[in-house]
């Protein structure tokens, strides 16, 4: 049952569409759009492997799933909706990029808006006034990431403000930070401790080491996790 709702959420998400009139998707929009809808299949298959289903006498079904199942899909559509946009119109002459990608920006306001209203935790956005462009699989990451670091602050903050934030760092690098004031990491900074925070921190370190970056954490006000990558 789990498989069905994960593939009627996809397909009524991503419905078929034409792009342009006769257009045909230029390659860096071809791109972002696979990169984002890896991440998406990756978290969707993480989700269905951790799921399972049992049907009771009455009809009805019983679903063991992660936490906030619905929650999750519900995150993962509109993610699928921001690709979709992207794609919508593009044909012929290919756009500027945005700098800091597809729509990166727009959706970091949007995802701060959201994270407000489903949790009531103060929530600013503090981007760098001249950002670094950011190739378009670093966008899909940093997005995803900052997705699940929202996420922690959500479960196990206690936090009543967090901010976002990006900016420049010597030597090559740049960062997006979530910092928030709640009550820090109760666990020891130590792999196994981050691993079984499922899709979170282990998770999110893993996907920076890939593009040579890391996660740096600080716990002595609250919880810091800044996300480093290399300048394109």
């Amino acid at each position: 049952m789990v498989s069905a709702v994960l593939k009627t959420v996809w397909e009524g998400s991503f419905p078929a569409r034409r792009v342009g009139q006769g257009g045909t998707v230029d390659a860096p929009a071809r791109d972002r759009a696979l990169g984002a809808l890896a991440v998406t299949r990756a978290r969707l298959a993480w989700l269905q492997g951790r799921s399972t289903s049992e049907q009771l006498p009455a009809g009805h079904w019983l679903v063991i799933s992660p936490e906030n199942l619905l929650e999750r899909l519900v995150e993962l559509a509109d993610h699928v909706q921001a690709v979709i946009q992207g794609l919508e119109g593009i044909g012929g002459e290919p756009g500027p990029v945005p700098a800091l990608g597809l729509d990166l920006v727009a959706r970091l306001r949007a995802l701060c808006r959201q994270f407000l209203a489903d949790t009531g935790i103060r929530c600013e956005l503090a981007l760098d006034a001249d950002p670094v462009p950011l190739e378009p699989r670093a966008c899909e990451v940093v997005y995803w990431a900052l997705c699940e670091l929202l996420a922690n602050v959500r479960k196990h903050s206690c936090a009543t403000g967090v901010t976002v934030s990006s900016g420049s760092l010597d030597r090559g690098f740049v960062y997006f930070r979530v910092a928030d004031d709640g009550v820090g990491m109760r666990r020891p900074l130590v792999p196994a401790a981050l691993e079984g925070r499922g899709l979170g921190l282990w998770n999110v370190e893993q996907h920076l080491n890939r593009l040579g970056g890391c996660v740096e954490i600080e716990t002595k006000q609250g919880l810091t996790v800044t996300l480093v990558l290399p300048r394109p």
